[in-house]
């Protein structure tokens, strides 16, 4: 009898084994899936990367900067024109 237990349980043992290799293989296929949809669904929006949204936000700043300076370079010209000064760059 103790034979025959022991066939039982390593069927058990076996078949559990099986199972829990089943389902790591549907988990991984699961993955797989939802990992190419989402890719999909994203390449179908028109994203822009994180690095290449960096680069214009700094190139933005820049010319803002840029741009305030020529204000007030600006003002200053006019400025020296009502005041009828020579300025000096």
């Amino acid at each position: 009898m103790l034979n025959t237990d022991s066939k039982f349980l390593d069927g058990i043992a076996k078949a559990a084994g099986n199972a829990a290799g089943i389902a790591n293989g549907l988990r991984q296929q699961i993955q797989d899936d939802l990992k190419m949809w989402i890719e999909e669904r994203l390449s179908r929006m028109d994203l822009v990367r994180r690095d290449e949204f960096d680069r214009t936000e700094a190139m933005l700043v820049k010319a803002r900067n840029e741009q305030d300076e020529m204000l007030k370079r600006i003002e200053a010209l006019e400025a020296a024109l009502e005041k009828g000064k020579k300025v000096k760059k």
